[in-house]
């Protein structure tokens, strides 16, 4: 069980958080097993079972299918984009006893159980309003989950097993993805999706039992100021100069993603009516499941290195002079700040942090970085 006990908790950012100490494999799976129920969704539902269906309501020879398909998922990704950082947000300031993901993770599952369901009762000559209302539904539900979930990590492990804790993440979702593959292909018929359903659903519940009774949160802080929605707004601005790297993270996302989903929403149609495949239905997962498995190895050797490499950061030191390098100091248990900019200092200030000031000759910008900027793990 992954638990928080009083006595081996600290708290920061508005909840309690574990001690520093050794997460085993079964732990770690555990965090990280309702990503292999969504990857199990998200590598079948939107890449196969919705653009056939779409051809199925719109009659397979329809011109008209591949745009329409495409249009539908793109209003679904419109609202991913939306939800997912509100969800995360809201759950940052819950207060439930039980921890402040609990119930976002609740409300989410029991959601895309029912977001699944609703995809059923489409035939031919099915309203495509109602299909495409459903499936944004679903899209809403899917993202109100991931948005909590991503924080969950976090919340449960200490500071050096997170990036274990990442590699983990990876694994479950690349087996969720041959698993789901893996059961589109046992179960899915063209126009009658209720076996693969089914099994979603049935995956989503039973993930959610054992999660809830094997991951303990935190307990959230005793105090939380009130909500102002300027205020809330706000934090979604992350500021460029101080976050450079978050924002390349997010491009280099932005276009992994266009290339892999722009690509996977027409690739259905483009094995049915390029190649001439009869049952490209069965035909995509048996690929999509292929590929994810030889992503696998690369997943397992990334576990092994974030064990072996990774610092051990709430031991480690950083050093800076200036507010570009609040990630570094953020990130470590002994940050200091070196004859710091004013704006560097007032923070330190406010968060109790070590400030040096060296005498001697002031060293130019550029040298400064390269001699304060280190961060060194602790002997």
């Amino acid at each position: 069980m992954i638990t928080a006990g009083e006595e081996a908790t600290r708290t920061v950012a508005g909840a309690t958080s574990l001690a520093p100490v050794t997460a085993t494999m079964w732990q770690h799976v555990i965090v990280s097993l309702l990503w292999f129920a969504l990857s199990a969704q998200w590598m079948t539902v939107v890449p196969i079972i919705a653009p056939d269906q779409v051809a199925v309501i719109v009659g397979g020879d329809s011109a008209a299918k591949e745009g329409i398909s495409g249009t539908i998922l793109a209003a679904g990704a419109v609202v991913a984009l939306v939800v997912a950082p509100i969800s995360g947000a809201l759950s940052d300031r819950s207060q439930h006893r039980r921890g402040r993901r609990r119930l976002f993770l609740i409300a989410g599952v029991l959601g895309s159980c029912v977001g699944l369901s609703l995809l059923l009762p489409f035939g031919p000559g099915a309203s495509l309003w109602l299909y495409a209302a459903a499936f944004i539904f679903l899209q809403f539900w899917w993202n109100w989950v991931a948005g909590a979930y991503a924080g969950l990590i976090p919340d449960v492990m200490a500071e050096h097993e997170q990036g274990r804790a990442s590699a983990w993440l990876n694994i479950l979702s690349v087996a969720g993805t041959v698993a789901g593959n893996v059961v589109v292909v046992a179960t899915y018929k063209t126009g009658n999706p209720s076996g693969t359903i089914a099994a979603f659903v049935t995956l989503n519940i039973a993930i959610l039992v054992v999660m809830l009774r094997y991951v303990r949160e935190p307990q959230p802080a005793t105090q939380r100021s009130a909500f102002v929605l300027g205020e809330f707004l706000r934090l979604f601005y992350v500021d460029p100069c101080v976050h450079a790297n978050f924002y390349w993270v997010l491009v280099t996302r932005l276009l992994g993603n266009m290339g892999i989903w722009s690509v996977f929403t027409f690739l259905l149609f483009y094995f049915k009516d390029v190649i001439g495949v009869a049952e490209p239905a069965q035909v995509l997962p048996a690929l999509l499941g292929i590929g994810a498995v030889l992503a696998v190895p690369a997943s397992v050797i990334g576990v092994r290195l974030a064990a072996r490499h990774g610092l051990d950061l709430p031991q480690s030191y950083a050093y800076g002079n200036h507010r570009t390098d609040l990630p570094m100091l953020e990130a470590v248990g002994n940050p200091t700040a070196v004859n710091p900019s004013w704006r560097l200092a007032r923070l330190a200030r406010m968060r109790g942090w070590r400030i040096c000031k060296w005498r001697g000759s002031q060293p130019t910008s550029q040298a400064k970085r390269t001699n304060l900027l280190r961060l060194t793990e602790a002997q």
